[in-house]
């Protein structure tokens, strides 16, 4: 074996030529994009694949529109199949639409009796093939009002009915069916067209769908009665209010009505944060839609709800319980006890609580109770409960009359009437009402005397919202001083999306580099500054730099910082950002990749000679995500060895990267990641093929769609000794270029990856050798002839073990292996020989030699290897004693499922720090010869047989034997010398996986050939 032109390390498992399971489940996934003959006809064949995997692949691929010749085939898997491939055809029947399919369609609903899945299946498929027919209309109704039928399958029922108007069935079926189906009912009636309304009362229907039925009601009905739709919510339970905005929030077509929605959601009941930010989405919603088809309603919108700000605040303020003025400590904690019952006690709680301080049977049960209902409440309401305990124990009566007075001022509905008020101020600031500018301030005076904290963010933000010079001038206090109110701080960092940039950018970036703030801060001011306009900031944002190398920031903050550099960054960034790629800390590294990528792009100072050179150095960082990020950034500016870099890492069995690579790939493809995509298909490899099928319209639409209809045709049905997906070849070693240095790390990098092989290196010496040699001064032949012997029985053995000699040195051997099972093996051979041929010589021609070997990465030079791992097994030749062999761990690793070894323990060695675990072999636990004999099997004793397989498969030579009938044909000799040569040369140049696939298809190709001659 001479050095390789181009060698990756040796993987993991194979990458096949032609398509494997995964593969094939990928292409008949893809397959589904295209519509014809030809490809309906392909499907056939793998739909009854003995792998379920890729039968499902194909039954699913084969519901395309039109494709009626899978139907009978479709059928067979309904009536023979496992149950996941029945579900799959049935919806594959239902993508079809073929109308005959009806008939055989109910027969199966029929027989399927016991299986509840398969009946709603096949009815969802009879509703999307022809819902208008009468059968399944018929069976339709017959389901919705049988109550023996899954809850699913009576939804999919009346769905279809409501499409097809059944109102006289539904308005009498509907009452009586589970509320699920009522819901299911109302929300399809909201997403059809037809404006016609039945006729329901709230005690025919259950909360849920109730709600669905009010936001049909709200949205449809031409005259409607408001004030029935918004007591039913007010006094429903919240389930009927969250089901009213989920409704609302599906709703995609176009408001009607668009001023009585926008009444209703402004006086909504709250029910929590949750259905909040539904109804705060839907009332931008109307505005937005009100803004470009009726601008002349902003006017009407923005007089109701100032109104309605004005009423409301003006309420809160004439009842609500405050805390300002009180001097004394019991009339604090009166207060502050009514505030938390306010927040947190149901109606009889709170009866029991005044009865407690009217002395009416009071009882400690009360402060348990209050207790338990804390629970859950932050821990500062917690803490003001506990220190308000001491007037549970009032015995004054004037003090205890005190607290029930202030216990009458409790109004439960008071917090609701606050968030009632927090959505009005949004409103205010969706508006961009500047008249309500005024009022939204005193709320916020208000808020921050009364601790509001959620009133106090929000008004903040919609002053910012309205441009209030106030509140601009008021932020710069609280960015200087961020402990100082959180809330506050919180609202100005939010609103500062919202003013111009040059303003806000300075306290932005002071903040994000505080290294105390709160981390929820944190997060809000890197979405402000990845929302704001920064091109006319851009001079400012090189400080956000340290953020990268800094400690305690999470890392979805430091993206999104490193997304807003890429977006905004100028020239002046450049090098800065360089710099950080040497950074210490990995996300540093990765982090900085992101926006030298983005800047690249958007040619804001950096070359591409420059980004390419400093990838090219990232390409061998230790962390594995700055590697992937700088293989993503070289595909982006499609660098031209960038997707070799990519199926070498195939090739040796680094799956996942690869996998996280393809889903991250720059869209949309070139034409360079394009190709490197699609020789991926062949990499048999679940996380991959996943991968890649999620790039299915990159891949099937467009450009690309026709190059990769033949390829998955060609994938599926591969000519005779085709490898349809293999990857391109490896190319060249590239010739130092004359000129430019911005390619010097590129060029190292290609030279060190084309160069370098995983090998095991076998050193071999003479044990004292000078001595033997001195004492044969006189005797020039007994020289020879102890050299001459040394290398007749280590020579032959290392080749004939598959070894390559690189270089004899007299009385020592250097060589490599490509298998570290052939490299142990040749040493205990060439110890046998050796003490065989000493017993039979006098004793001046007798020798011992000492073997070490180690495996590792090793250079190819000059046809010499160099590297650490050469120096390793030297130094462990030299530790051996005369007739041993020490090996290390790692090739212990390598061989000892079919080596038994002896662990000597740790050793020192000359030139080496670290001390070395040395191994012994012993045994060899397999039969070798008959594992290199092609098919042939071998005693697996405690061998695992997957082991075993990729043995017999690295150890595996091809015979290219000519039948006795065929060999006095004329060239039979040279065809064989050409196949073996080609073969010898496949051993030199590719790594395990590829040379058992390559000898193994010369083997059935000589095979084929002598069968055809």
């Amino acid at each position: 074996m001479k050095a390789p032109s181009p060698a990756a390390p040796i993987p993991a498992e194979r990458t096949p030529a032609s398509l494997g399971r995964e593969g094939r489940v990928t292409a008949l996934t893809l397959l589904k994009s295209y519509y014809d003959e030809e490809i309906f006809n392909l499907l056939v064949k793998p739909i009854y694949d003995a792998d379920l995997a890729v039968s499902e692949a194909a039954i699913r691929a084969s519901g395309s529109p039109g494709n009626e010749v899978a139907v009978p085939h479709l059928y067979q898997i309904i009536e023979r199949g496992k149950k996941s491939q029945r579900l799959a055809a049935i919806q594959s029947l239902a993508a079809i639409r073929a109308p005959t399919s009806v008939g055989m369609l109910i027969k199966y609903f029929n027989h399927f009796s016991g299986e509840d899945d398969v009946r709603t299946a096949i009815l969802g498929a009879l509703n999307t093939i022809a819902p208008s027919h009468p059968q399944v209309q018929e069976l339709d109704q017959a389901v919705l009002v049988d109550t023996h039928q899954s809850e699913e399958a009576r939804r999919i029922a009346v769905e279809a009915l409501v499409e097809a108007e059944k109102n006289a069935l539904l308005l009498d079926t509907l009452p009586r069916t589970p509320p699920s189906v009522q819901e299911a009912a109302f929300t399809r009636m909201l997403r059809l067209g037809g404006q016609e309304m039945l006729d329901f009362t709230k005690d025919e229907l259950a909360p849920g769908p109730l709600g669905a039925y009010l936001c049909l009601y709200t949205l449809k009905a031409k005259n409607q009665q408001q004030n029935w739709v918004l007591e039913s919510l007010q006094r429903g339970p919240r389930q009927t209010v969250r089901s009213f905005l989920l409704g609302l929030a599906g709703f995609q077509g176009r408001l009607r009505y668009p001023t009585r929605v926008f009444r209703l959601l402004l006086v909504i009941p709250f029910v929590d944060v949750e259905t909040e930010g539904l109804v705060g989405d839907f009332l931008k919603r109307i505005v937005q839609q009100v803004k470009s088809d009726s601008p002349h309603l902003l006017s009407e919108f923005s007089v109701i709800a100032s109104a309605h700000l004005e009423q409301v605040f003006a309420r809160i303020r004439r009842t609500f319980i405050s805390v300002r003025g009180i001097t004394r400590k019991e009339e604090l904690l009166m207060a502050v006890l009514a505030s938390l019952l306010e927040r947190y006690a149901t109606p009889s709680l709170l009866a029991e609580v005044q009865a407690f301080f009217r002395d009416e049977a009071p009882t400690r049960a009360v402060v348990d109770q209050l207790r338990s209902l804390l629970a859950g409440a932050p821990r500062e309401d917690r803490n003001q409960f506990e220190a308000c305990l001491p007037l549970f124990q009032l015995r004054e009566r004037k003090d205890r009359m005190a607290m029930s007075n202030m216990l009458s001022r409790v109004d439960l509905g008071r917090p609701l009437s606050l968030r009632r008020l927090n959505r009005l101020i949004r409103v205010v600031g969706v508006l961009e009402i500047r008249t309500a500018s005024r009022k939204v301030q005193e709320i916020l005076d208000f808020s921050r005397a009364e601790r509001v904290p959620f009133l106090e963010e929000t008004s903040i933000v919609t002053l910012c919202q309205l441009l209030t010079r106030a509140v601009i001038e008021q932020s710069r206090e609280f960015f200087r001083d961020p402990g100082r109110s959180l809330r506050s701080l919180n609202g100005y960092v939010r609103g500062a999306r919202y003013m111009p940039a040059r303003i806000m950018i300075g306290p932005l970036v002071h903040l994000l580099l505080l290294p105390k703030l709160d981390p929820g801060t944190r997060a809000l001011a890197a979405e402000s500054l990845e929302r704001m306009d920064l091109s006319a900031v851009a001079k400012s944002l090189p400080p956000l730099l340290k953020m990268f190398d800094a400690e305690g920031i999470d890392e979805e903050v430091r993206l999104r910082v490193a997304a807003a550099l890429a977006k905004a960054g100028d020239a002046g960034l450049t090098h800065l950002v360089l710099d950080l790629t040497g950074a210490s800390r990995a996300f540093a590294r990765r982090a900085a990749v992101r926006v030298l990528r983005g800047l690249c792009a958007r040619g804001a100072g950096v070359s591409a000679d420059t980004l390419t050179d400093r990838l090219y150095r990232l390409l061998e960082d230790a962390d594995q995500s700055v590697r992937l990020e700088a293989l993503l950034a070289l595909l982006a500016i499609n660098d031209d060895y960038a997707a070799q870099v990519v199926t070498d890492d195939a090739r040796a069995g680094k799956t996942d990267l690869v996998a996280e690579l393809i889903t991250n790939i720059p869209r949309p493809l070139s034409r360079e990641t394009f190709a490197l995509v699609r020789s991926l298909m062949s990499v048999e490899s679940a996380p991959v093929q996943a991968a890649i099928r999620s790039l299915s319209p990159e891949l099937c639409q467009g450009a690309f769609a026709e190059e990769t209809r033949q390829a998955l045709v060609r994938g599926l049905v591969p000519p005779v000794g085709a490898a349809t997906f293999a990857p391109p070849a490896t190319p060249a070693a590239t010739p130092a270029p004359s000129g430019s240095a911005l390619s010097k790390a590129k060029l190292e990098f290609k030279l060190r990856r084309e160069h370098v092989q995983v090998l095991t290196v076998f050193f071999i010496d003479i044990a004292s050798f000078t001595e033997k040699f001195s004492s044969m001064t006189d005797d020039m032949s007994s020289q020879m002839k102890l050299v001459n012997a040394f290398e007749g029985n280590v020579v032959p053995t290392i080749t004939a073990s598959r070894g390559t000699v690189v270089k004899k040195m007299g009385d020592a051997i250097l060589a490599v292996f490509k298998h570290p099972v052939n490299a142990v093996t040749a040493a205990m051979t060439v110890q046998q020989k050796i003490q065989h041929y000493s017993a039979t010589q006098l004793a001046h021609e007798k020798f011992q030699v000492r073997i070490g070997l180690n495996t590792g990465e090793v250079t190819w030079k000059d046809n010499d290897v160099f590297g650490h791992p050469v120096n390793v097994a030297s130094r462990m030749q030299t530790a051996a004693t005369p007739g041993d062999i020490l090996i290390t761990e790692a090739t212990w690793k390598e061989v000892r499922e079919y080596v038994r070894c002896t662990e000597l323990g740790p050793i020192q060695v000359k030139g080496i720090a670290e001390a070395i675990t040395a191994y012994s072999p012993e045994e060899i636990l397999v039969d070798l010869q008959k594992l290199r004999a092609a098919g042939s099997g071998a005693e697996r004793g405690p061998v695992q047989a997957g082991s075993l397989e990729r043995l017999r498969e690295s150890m595996f030579v091809p015979e290219f034997r000519v039948p006795d009938d065929k060999a006095d044909r004329a060239g039979m000799d040279l065809l064989r010398d050409l196949f073996g040569e080609i073969a010898r040369a496949v051993g030199d140049i590719l790594p395990d996986s590829q040379e058992y696939d390559f000898k193994k298809y010369l083997q059935d190709r000589w095979n084929d050939l002598m069968r055809r001659l």
